[in-house]
């Protein structure tokens, strides 16, 4: 435990504890995200075990972004309104009963009923996302120091993209053929139980969601009431810029993982080289994350930094339609989305710190929430959209797909998915465009931090002797 006197008289404490929390958080939140993907990779695959098509087992994916939206609502006022304590109990235990039931699926009889059980435990892990996507803020913002929230947030909201990485690499590597589904799903069922079991021992020894003293000023005052707060974001213009051009990139960026099986292997690309992509988009954007949270903590340039990141990851947006378009360049397909998730994924800590920045003192969970949510509801949209703009495929690119594992059946209908690639990229420049061009914000919290409660200032002042005062407002 670290114990600071501030100059108010105010006694601030860091505890050693908070590691706990935060890892089970992180545990839990991996593996509500790695059961969202899990069949993307391996949607053929899966189409067969089911008994289903494309679109049925795509709707695995769907399934969560259409249950994301209506529930991030008594999610966020559940966390700021009882504290963290009920919020990540509920949402790791129902996390973990989501993924038994998914793994009881496979065992179901008659068969017709497999399908159907399994999409039951999809919707309960559904549930549990937004509780799992709108805690790291708010745990951040309660348990840590003002030097270490973007690195707390930052494994928070990275945990997300961790599991993208487990369900990009385990499906392809672990489910070769249809009989080894079950498998999986047991696999799945591992992290889960981890991340509840650590909630539920924390929350028992320590029964509170809030340390006895507060690690800083801002933690120490009293947020918004749940209704107040969502008030004050839409009449928030930096807020809402972010609402929409990073909802516009989080949900394009869950569109290209869920569709990405179906661009490529028309160009008679492999399930495997699919898993590769989405490892080393994931696990490039993890670095980047990482990076990002210790210069974030380091210069509080919030919103320069996103900005920064929405230019690099448009440009690789771009590269990513062109590459996939074209055959035999897997070497081009795979730099593509590494440098892509490296900046992209980078952008998910960054957005919910400068939301929570630009809107305090609204409640933490309300803002990161509604932003979490507003990629789901657009990555919905763009997934329905996309998928609908996929065209006839050419008598060539019949020859070379590999979409169909079972073409005796011909249940999986294989589509030519450029026209869709391009689409992507030209929304993810528009968003980046808007982004970098109207947004502008001010610190609110950051100057609570610092006992300054007029906001006179936009940003803080960098040590380093050659700054640069035009980028101050930004």
């Amino acid at each position: 435990m670290i114990n600071k006197m501030n100059e108010t008289g105010l006694s601030l404490k860091l505890y050693t504890r908070r590691w706990l929390l935060l890892a089970g958080l992180c545990i839990s939140s991996t593996s509500n995200s790695a059961l969202w993907l899990s069949y993307a990779p391996i949607s053929n695959i899966a189409a067969e075990f089911y008994g289903r098509d494309f679109g049925d087992i795509n709707a695995f994916s769907l399934a969560y972004l259409i249950a994301f939206f209506p529930m991030i609502f008594p999610s966020t006022w559940l966390i700021d309104t009882h504290g963290l304590k009920p919020a990540l109990l509920v949402g790791s235990l129902l996390n973990l009963a989501a993924a038994l039931i998914r793994m009881l699926s496979c065992w179901i009889s008659p068969p017709y009923l497999m399908y159907p059980f399994a999409m039951v435990g999809q919707i309960l892990s559904a549930c549990a996302m937004p509780i799992m996507v709108a805690s790291p803020t708010k745990l951040a913002a309660v348990w840590f120091g003002h030097d270490e929230r973007a690195t707390a947030n930052t494994f928070g909201s990275v945990s997300g993209p961790v599991g993208w990485l487990v369900a990009g690499i385990l499906p392809p590597f672990v489910v070769e053929k249809a009989a080894q589904l079950p498998l999986l799903q047991g696999i799945l069922v591992g992290p889960a139980a981890v991340g509840a079991i650590m909630i539920v021992i924390f929350f028992t020894i320590w029964c509170s969601s809030e340390p006895p003293s507060p690690p800083t000023l801002s933690a120490a005052e009293e947020s918004q009431p749940f209704m107040t707060g969502l008030k004050s974001l839409i009449t928030c213009k930096p807020y809402m810029i972010l609402f929409v051009t990073f909802g516009a990139a989080g949900g394009l960026i869950a569109t290209i993982q869920t569709l990405l099986e179906e661009i490529l292997c028309i160009r008679g690309y492999s399930d495997k080289l699919d898993g590769i992509c989405i490892a080393a988009m994931i696990g490039c954007g993890i670095v980047g994350a990482g990076i990002a949270g210790v210069v974030l903590d380091k210069t509080k340039r919030y919103s320069l930094m996103v900005k920064i990141c929405f230019c690099f990851s448009a440009l690789f947006a771009i590269l990513i339609a062109v590459s996939t378009s074209l055959y035999n360049v897997e070497g081009v397909i795979i730099f593509s989305f590494a440098c892509f998730g490296f900046f992209g994924i980078a952008m998910l800590p960054m957005v919910m710190e400068c939301g929570v920045e630009c809107s305090y003192p609204v409640a933490e969970a309300t803002s990161s929430g509604l932003l979490n949510g507003s990629c789901q509801i657009q990555g919905a949209i763009y997934v329905l959209v996309l998928k609908a703009l996929g065209q006839k495929p050419t008598a060539y690119e019949m020859t070379v797909q590999t979409c169909t594992a079972f073409p005796k059946k011909s249940i999986a209908k294989p589509h030519d998915m450029m026209v869709p690639a391009i689409v992507f990229a030209s929304l993810f420049v528009s968003a980046a465009l808007i982004a970098i061009v109207f947004l502008r914000t001010r610190y609110h919290r950051l100057h609570t931090d610092r006992g300054n409660n007029e906001n006179t200032t936009l940003a803080p002042i960098p040590k380093s002797p050659r700054k640069i005062d035009f980028w101050l407002k930004y």
